[in-house]
């Protein structure tokens, strides 16, 4: 069976969101992950 390419990493969500450097995608992010916190009860992880 083939590996995952994509590994979990301790990278901050945050401060990967806040390194977006266009404000709009940015905001969309953080909708994103505040959406996503909300429905998995879970906090978001890289």
């Amino acid at each position: 069976m083939a590996e995952n390419k994509t590994k979990q990493t301790t990278q901050s969500v945050a401060k990967f969101i806040d390194s977006v450097s266009d404000e709009m995608r940015r905001k969309d992010c953080k909708t994103v992950a505040t959406l996503m916190r909300k429905v998995t009860k879970k906090t978001p992880r890289m």
